[in-house]
């Protein structure tokens, strides 16, 4: 009869015959050896080591595939959690963008109306905007930790998703102030667009074409290193309760080591979250929103050395068998003995006597 039993460092649930117990194993999700040791079967599937924001976090290195492999299997196991947040988030921002989208509909007819409804339309439009804000903002926040939860392993808790009012406004701080550092990085990007186009008010020329492409790559490339170093600061502030500042330097200090990585899987999941968002008229975002809360999740725990439970592996581990023994080199075969020597009694015999 199988028994099963957690993984000590990566807290996957394994499955292994009964009659190796007490022997090594090494898990196939993070390859850690160690000895078999069972837990109660009605045990739960998935467990969190430990509570949220608690512990020293350890930078580690991650892998491109690992990470998206990680991510994916993940996903597809929580799939239904992670398609009802998928659902909620849809759902909720729909119905707040609306009522902002009828005034900015109003607001590009200004004309036809008095002027004292133009007063009140504008104000009604700055303040639907602002209100939408903040519920975008406050859903990022419920859905990291829901996704966090999760990803550790947790049950389905749908109350997750109710943000904490103190991360809403520190996360709308931290977003304004990665908005004004972009800003602020791309101006070269930006200063280079500019002159190709005062380079080519008379005519298109091959200077300022080149300086155009340039100046697009530059966006591009440094885009994705920005965000590479600042996308984990809501995690930080919603799992360590770190202020808006601490928590970008903490993304900036961990994603460090891993910054080719990150920059890989972020033009990745941003191009194929994008075309299949695109080609599902918008409703493959109920899918792609929720996938990139997992990835969110999964990264952060995995670039913090924080444990938390794969899937289960469709088989059982093999346990440890002894190493092989080092093969003998290939050597000549060692040359036989002279044979004795044959004794003939056709051949003459020499008489001793004589000798003498």
């Amino acid at each position: 009869m199988p028994i099963e039993f957690n993984c000590v460092r990566c807290r996957a649930r394994l499955q292994i015959p009964e009659e190796v117990i007490g022997q090594k194993t090494q898990c196939p999700y993070c390859q850690e050896i160690q000895i078999v040791a069972p837990v109660a079967q009605d045990g739960p599937a998935f467990a969190e080591p430990n509570a949220a924001g608690q512990g020293v976090l350890t930078p580690s290195r991650v892998q491109f595939f690992a990470l998206l492999q990680d991510t994916w299997a993940i996903f597809c196991a929580r799939f239904v959690e992670f398609l009802i947040l998928g659902l909620i988030l849809f759902g909720i921002g729909f119905v707040i963008n609306i009522p902002a989208q009828i005034f900015g509909q109003l607001i590009g007819h200004l004309d036809q109306f008095p002027k004292e409804a133009n007063i009140v339309i504008i104000l009604g439009y700055v303040v639907l905007l602002l209100f939408a804000i903040i519920c975008q903002t406050a859903l990022a926040v419920g859905g990291t930790r829901y996704a966090l939860h999760l990803v550790r392993g947790g049950p389905q808790q749908l109350s997750r998703m109710i943000p904490r009012a103190g991360q809403v406004f520190k996360y709308l701080l931290q977003y304004l102030i990665i908005i004004l550092l972009w800003f602020l990085c791309m101006i070269p990007g930006f200063a280079l667009i500019a002159c190709a186009i005062f380079l080519q008010i008379d005519a298109p020329n091959a200077p300022g074409i080149i300086l155009v492409v340039i100046g697009i790559l530059y966006l591009w490339f440094f885009s994705l290193f920005f965000f590479s170093k600042v996308f984990l600061g809501v995690v930080f502030l919603v799992d360590r309760n770190e202020g808006p500042i601490r928590s970008l330097l903490s993304s900036y200090a961990f994603s460090t080591g891993n910054t080719w990585v990150l920059i890989g899987t972020l033009f990745v999941l941003g191009t194929g979250g994008t075309c299949f968002a695109c080609c599902t008229c918008g409703l493959g975002s109920i899918l792609v929103t929720p996938f990139w809360y997992c990835y969110w999740a999964v990264a952060y725990l995995s670039i913090t050395g924080q444990p938390f439970p794969r899937p289960v592996p469709t088989g059982p581990p093999m346990p440890m068998q002894p190493p092989a023994p080092f093969a003998q080199p290939d050597l000549p075969p060692a040359p036989s003995p002279d044979p004795p020597p044959v004794e003939n009694d056709d051949w003459p015999q020499s008489d001793p006597a004589k000798n003498e």
